[in-house]
């Protein structure tokens, strides 16, 4: 599925896709770090107390 979303992103002109998760979804921090996203930092909600984990992947360039 993510690999789906990386073609029609780089299709549609995108270089860089960003999301967010908690560390209480696991299996989605877990997906997201074997499909080469970073973590790019944390973040605060202010009506939870739970922190944000940041992360973002760089696209290849499409093929000529």
């Amino acid at each position: 599925m993510i690999r789906g979303l990386e073609l029609a992103a780089n299709a549609h002109g995108y270089r860089v896709l960003a999301t967010s998760t908690y560390n209480r979804f696991r299996g989605m921090l877990i997906l997201l770090l074997q499909e080469k996203f970073e973590i790019e930092g944390t973040s605060s909600v202010a009506t939870s107390q739970q922190v944000r984990i940041l992360l973002k992947k760089v696209l290849p360039s499409p093929s000529s």
